[in-house]
């Protein structure tokens, strides 16, 4: 599994939606090279870091490969940051790490649960984006930060325990 993109949000956009002529529009979203990670927190600028005591969603990991298979399905591209995602990965599906621990680059995880789709893909991305999510088991993981460190594109994972 490697690391592809990283992506941060300082605000919701499911909380605090913004919507011109009745579009929702995406929340501000960063793409970064680099991320501190914060042990029991989650990274760095990000609208999840240090949301609430032992949060299950201090990170959340999606695969890119399914991305570009639903980008086929749907018949356009989609960005990266209406998944409200933090980061995306090749190689393999995140969800293979539920119950685990792993590390990538310096930062140790743990795989919590499936971060299942919500109605939010259907008013972002189109109709179908739901269905096709959760068929496909592509809504992506949410994990735990372990130990403080940081994480860059094109980081790998090192060893699943």
């Amino acid at each position: 599994m490697k690391v592809k993109n990283i992506l941060t949000s300082k605000d919701s956009q499911y909380y605090s939606g913004k919507k011109k002529n009745g579009i929702v529009e995406s929340a501000e979203t960063v793409f970064n090279d680099f991320i501190e990670c914060h042990k029991d927190k989650g990274l760095v600028g990000d609208r999840f870091y240090n949301y609430a005591k032992d949060y299950n969603g201090q990170v959340t990991f999606i695969s890119h490969d399914l991305h570009l298979k639903f980008q086929d399905h749907m018949k356009k591209e989609i960005p990266l940051e209406l998944y409200r995602r933090n980061i995306f990965v090749t190689g393999q599906n995140p969800l293979d790490f539920v119950g685990k621990i792993f590390r990538i680059g310096n930062v140790e995880f743990k795989g919590i649960e499936d971060c299942a789709p919500c109605i939010w893909m259907e008013k972002t991305i189109g109709e179908g984006a739901l269905k096709w999510m959760k068929e496909n088991h592509s809504g992506g993981l949410r994990a735990k930060v372990l130990n403080d460190g940081h994480l860059k594109v094109g980081d790998e994972l090192n060893s699943p325990n």
